[in-house]
C-alpha cells in the first residue's frame, strides 16, 4: 500500500504565480507556502514549456540529460522569476530531479529542504532561513523569520494567512497534485486484445464485436505482424492492448468465462467472496495490482461487480539467494561444480538466483535426489515467505531426514488399546492451535513446521501412548507442506485423500498448563513463588501461599488478593 501511495503521489500544496520579465508567469507547487519568503531559485523540469524559449547551451543540457538520467544535475537558464511575496528576482534552472508532472515547477528553499540545499550548494545559490533553525538545512516547521509581518507566525497559521494574501491577488490557489501519468496501453505485437477501433465513418462497429485476432500474420521479427492481415483491413487499429489489461480483471471473467452474453454474470460474481489472498513479487505492487485496483473500482462504479476491492490480502514473496562464483580475472560467473580448489581470484556472494550468474538450481534434480517434499519442506522451512531464502542443500538433506522419521514412524505403528498420556495431547493440540494459527493469519510456514518437528519429537518419546487419532491428525498437520508423503501414510493407515480429511480440531482443555508459577507479595513486595495446578481452587491457592510466607504475616491479614494464576497478595 506505501509503494502505490507513493506511485500515486498525492500531494496537498500550493501553486504560486511567479511572473518571468519578458514572458508569461510560471506556475509553481509548494507544499510549505511559509517558507515563500526563504526562496531563492526556481526549478523547472525539462519538458517545461519554458524550455522552447532558451538557448542552445540549456536545450543541449536538456538532450544529454534525458539520455544519461545521471541525477543531481541542473543549469541556469539565464532567466528570472519574481517572488510575488518579495518582489526579489531569483534564478530559474532547470534541474533534472523536477519531475514531469503538475505544473512541472517547483520553488527551490535551500535553507529549509535537503535536496534545494544539495542543489544551492553544487551551484552556489544563497541561502535564507525563514524558519528558527538551530542549524541549516532545516526542514521541519516552526516559527516564522525573515517574513516581513508573518514573523512569529507558526508555520501552519502562516501558510493560511501567506495564501489569503496571494489568493486575493489572484496569484496563489490550493492545489492537489498527483504522480500519476496516463497509461499507454497500446503495443505494437500480436499477443493481446484487440483494440476496437475502425477508421471509418458510417459504420456501426457494435456489429462487428468482439474483435479478434487475424490469423494470416507473418512473423517476420520486425514491424507489427497484424499490419501484415488481409482479412483484418486496411481501415481497423493494428494494435494491441498491454496484457495487463486483461490480467487486471481477469479472476472475474474466470468466474462466468463461458458467458457469451456479458462480461460475466453478476449473480455469479455475488455468490463468490473475495479473492482471499493474492501471492506475487513486490514487483507487482505498482503495476499488476495497482491497474488491477483501478479497473476493480471501474467495474464497481458501472455496478458490475460487489465489491470495491479485487483482494483481501497481499503476500509478496522473497527471492532464492545462492552462492556465486565471478572470476575477477576472466571476468565471468563460474557454476559450482566447475570450480578450483583455491578460490583467491572468486569474488562469492550470496545473490539472487539467475541464469547470468551461474548460480541457479535446477528444482527437478533436488527432486530426484531427495523427493520433492523434502524440497518443499526445506524451502518453507528455510525462512518466512515474505524474506529471502539463502539456499543450501544440507537443509533439504535435514528436511528428507525429518520426513524418513515420519515415515518409520508410521511404518513401525501398531493399532492398539494405549493409555491417554497428558504430555502428549497436550503437544498435540498445541501444535494443532499453532498450525492453524498460521495458516489462517501469517503465513510463517516455517514456525508451523518447527512445530510439527517438535511434535514428532514427543511421538517418538511417548510412543506407547501414541494412538491412532494422534497420528493420523500429524500427518493432516502436515499435508499442506509435504503433500505426497502425508496422502501416502494416511491411506496406509485407513484414511481417505488428504484433500477429503477435515482439519483437525483443537481441544482447548489441553491448551491450559497444568503447573503455575504464582508470585506471592506481602504488602506490595515480593516475598516467594509457589507452584500450582492451574486448576486448583482459590482456597487452596491462598493456603500454600500462606505457609510459603508465614514469617512474613504472622497470621495478622488484613486482605487477601489472589488474580488467578497471576499474583497473589497479602495486606498484614
Amino acid at each position: 500500500k506505501i509503494m502505490q501511495k507513493n506511485w500515486i503521489g498525492r500531494s496537498e500544496g500550493v501553486e504560486l504565480e511567479l511572473d518571468i520579465p519578458g514572458f508569461d508567469s510560471i506556475k509553481a507547487f509548494t507544499t510549505r507556502l511559509d517558507t515563500a519568503y526563504g526562496i531563492t531559485f526556481v526549478s523547472i523540469s525539462k519538458s517545461h514549456w519554458f524550455i522552447q524559449h532558451l538557448g542552445d547551451e540549456v536545450k543541449n543540457f536538456v538532450k544529454q540529460t534525458v539520455e544519461d538520467k545521471d541525477g543531481g544535475r541542473g543549469i541556469f537558464t539565464g532567466h528570472y522569476a519574481v517572488n510575488p511575496f518579495n518582489g526579489e528576482r531569483v534564478p530559474i534552472y532547470v534541474a533534472d530531479y523536477v519531475l514531469d508532472y503538475g505544473t512541472k515547477a517547483v520553488i527551490g528553499v535551500p535553507a529549509h529542504d535537503i535536496r534545494d540545499w544539495e542543489f544551492a550548494q553544487k551551484h552556489g545559490i544563497k541561502v535564507r532561513e525563514v524558519i528558527v533553525s538551530e542549524e541549516l538545512p532545516n526542514a521541519e516547521k516552526g516559527i516564522l523569520t525573515n517574513s516581513d509581518e508573518f514573523d512569529g507566525m507558526t508555520s501552519d497559521k502562516a501558510i493560511e494567512a501567506m495564501l489569503s494574501k496571494m489568493s486575493h491577488l489572484g496569484l496563489a490557489s490550493k492545489k492537489v497534485n498527483y504522480r500519476l501519468k496516463d497509461w499507454l496501453i497500446s503495443r505494437q505485437r500480436y499477443w493481446g486484445t484487440p483494440i476496437p477501433i475502425k477508421y471509418e465513418n458510417g459504420i456501426e462497429l457494435d456489429r462487428e464485436l468482439p474483435v479478434e485476432l487475424p490469423e494470416d500474420v507473418e512473423f517476420s521479427g520486425s514491424g507489427n505482424p497484424i499490419k501484415t492481415s488481409k482479412s483484418f483491413g486496411d481501415s481497423r487499429e493494428t494494435d494491441t492492448m498491454d496484457t495487463f489489461v486483461d490480467s487486471s480483471w481477469y479472476y472475474l471473467r474466470y468466474l462466468d468465462s463461458n458467458n457469451e452474453r456479458e462480461i460475466f454474470d453478476g449473480e455469479i460474481e455475488k455468490h463468490w467472496p473475495q479473492i482471499d489472498l493474492y501471492i506475487g513479487g513486490v514487483e507487482h505492487a505498482v503495476m499488476h495490482l495497482l491497474y488491477a485496483r483501478f479497473i476493480h473500482r471501474v467495474m464497481s462504479d458501472l455496478g458490475l461487480t460487489t465489491k470495491k476491492e479485487p483482494f483481501k490480502r497481499l503476500l509478496t514473496q522473497g527471492m532464492v539467494l545462492s552462492n556465486s562464483y565471478y572470476n575477477k580475472r576472466d571476468n565471468k560467473y563460474y557454476f559450482p561444480k566447475d570450480l578450483p580448489e583455491n578460490l583467491d581470484d572468486f569474488d562469492v556472494k550470496m545473490e539472487k538466483m539467475s541464469k547470468s550468474k551461474n548460480n541457479g538450481v535446477a528444482p527437478e534434480e533436488m527432486a530426484d535426489k531427495y523427493g520433492v517434499d523434502a524440497v518443499r519442506i526445506f524451502i518453507l522451512f528455510a525462512a518466512p515467505p515474505e524474506r529471502d531464502l539463502e539456499w543450501n542443500e544440507k537443509g533439504i538433506a535435514g528436511a528428507a531426514r525429518f520426513l524418513n522419521r515420519v515415515h518409520q514412524l508410521v511404518e513401525e505403528f501398531e493399532v492398539k488399546e494405549v493409555e491417554e498420556d497428558s504430555e502428549l495431547l497436550r503437544k498435540l493440540h498445541y501444535t494443532i492451535d499453532k498450525v492453524t494459527n498460521v495458516m489462517e493469519t501469517n503465513l510463517h510456514f516455517n514456525v508451523a513446521i518447527a512445530a510439527l518437528m517438535e511434535l514428532l519429537n514427543t511421538m517418538y518419546e511417548k510412543r506407547d501412548f501414541l494412538n491412532l487419532d494422534a497420528l493420523m491428525d500429524f500427518l493432516k498437520l502436515l499435508s499442506p507442506f509435504a503433500p505426497h508423503i502425508s496422502d501416502h501414510l494416511l491411506q496406509k493407515l485407513g484414511g481417505q485423500f488428504f484433500i477429503k480429511e477435515s482439519w483437525p480440531e483443537v481441544d482447548n482443555r489441553y491448551l491450559k498448563r497444568e503447573v503455575l508459577s504464582v508470585p506471592i507479595q506481602v504488602n506490595g513486595k515480593h516475598r516467594g513463588v509457589i507452584e500450582v495446578n492451574d486448576n486448583m481452587e482459590k482456597e487452596q491457592v491462598l493456603t500454600l501461599a500462606k505457609e510459603a510466607v508465614s514469617k512474613y504475616i504472622n497470621g495478622n491479614i488484613k486482605k487477601e488478593i489472589y488474580v488467578t494464576g497471576k499474583i497473589i497478595n497479602f495486606v498484614v
